[in-house]
């Protein structure tokens, strides 16, 4: 009777330890497929980065530009109206997170790997919501400060071309010259944190790689 036990006892012991390799097979299944799911978004998330920072560029050049017309009467530039016409550029960056919200809803412990579940959490936790705040106080200014001034002082043939109603009279504009500058500041703060996030997330895209590449 006491051999039959311990027999029961020992079947039940192996049926826990497979159910258990079951379970951790599982997960570790369900982790890398998530990663291998942040990965494509974190290539796809760069991507929109890089156009917006295409887009900035323009919007920043086109901001000095003007400017430089604006403050000396004999400077002159043949895209001048390319110039006033993308002076109100914005860009808006489109995120991917349909990885990142399936690893919240299953729980971050998932990820083994703590440097790499940090890494995770502070590009899309902190880098992410920067941008979104920077872009949220720029689409504000644009809305409230810039584009009234434009409607008023700028006549636009089409989205990418335009020129002044009055050129002397706009050289006078004290306010439309000071909110260019501001423009310049915010456009300027974006380009930088664009380029410093871009850098983050290309180390973490080689942080997941070699985590797939170490798991297989």
């Amino acid at each position: 009777a006491v051999g039959e036990i311990v027999l029961v006892v020992i079947g039940i012991l192996i049926a826990l330890q497979i159910n258990n390799w079951n379970t951790q097979k599982k997960q570790t299944t369900t982790e890398l497929e998530i990663l291998k799911n942040i990965l494509e978004n974190l290539n796809s998330d760069i991507q929109d980065m890089e156009l917006n920072i295409s887009i900035y560029n323009t919007a920043q050049k086109s901001t000095t530009e003007v400017f430089k017309s604006l403050s000396n009467p004999l400077y002159n530039n043949d895209s001048l109206n390319f110039y006033f016409g993308n002076l109100k550029n914005g860009a808006l960056f489109l995120e991917t997170t349909s990885a990142f919200e399936n690893l919240k809803t299953i729980g971050f412990e998932i990820v083994k790997n703590d440097s790499l579940k940090k890494s995770i959490m502070h590009i899309y936790g902190k880098q992410y919501q920067f941008i979104e705040n920077l872009e949220g106080g720029h689409t504000e200014f644009l809305q409230t400060k810039l584009h009234p001034l434009i409607l008023d002082n700028i006549i636009t043939n089409t989205p990418t071309n335009a020129k002044p109603v009055n050129i002397a009279e706009l050289r006078k504009n004290h306010r439309f010259k000071e909110t260019l500058k501001y423009n310049n500041g915010w456009v300027s703060l974006l380009l930088e944190q664009y380029s410093s996030t871009i850098v983050e997330v290309e180390l973490l895209i080689e942080q997941i790689e070699f985590e797939l590449e170490q798991r297989k």
